[in-house]
């Protein structure tokens, strides 16, 4: 199993956990899901293999996100690889949260201290945290299609 390559201090920048969430437990699966399912299949395997070596040595610009030249010259904010895991495990995560499963059966919890969300409203959430993946993803492609095109090591 590969390691995971970003930390509950890292999801808590971007998007918020309740206090009461146990992450070891409800969030940081869908932290590897998203590495795995979603974001080597982007890179490839071996330019992803590369990426997470480079991110567990703290030694990856991509990881982090940093301001670059593009080919044009022009001086670009780049966000990181990261937020894109954050984005995707969230949206992973919050498809997730009405299904428990218990040692018999698998069941939607409901309490009478709470309101269970439409699952449409739930669908059209995971849909905006998703697209906003896909935008920093595509930061990131461009990152990397610049840096090649510069070194290409």
């Amino acid at each position: 199993m590969a390691q995971l390559l970003i930390t509950e201090t890292e999801i808590n920048q971007y998007k918020y956990l309740a206090p009461t969430i146990n992450s070891a437990q409800r969030i940081l699966p869908f932290c590897y899901e998203a590495q795995e399912l979603d974001i080597r299949p982007l890179m490839g395997d071996e330019f992803y293999f590369v990426y997470q070596q480079q991110v567990l040595n703290e030694m990856i610009t991509l990881h982090n996100g940093t301001t670059y030249q593009n080919i044009s010259g022009n001086s670009i904010v780049f966000d990181g690889c990261l937020k894109v895991i954050v984005h995707y495990a969230y949206a992973r995560f919050l498809e997730n949260q009405q299904i428990s499963v218990t040692a018999n059966s698998v069941v939607s919890k409901e309490s009478p201290y709470s309101t269970p969300i439409d699952p449409l409203t739930i669908k059209q959430r995971v849909s905006q945290i998703r697209s906003a993946a896909w935008k920093y993803w595509i930061e990131c492609d461009n990152f990397i299609n610049t840096y090649k095109s510069i070194d290409p090591s």
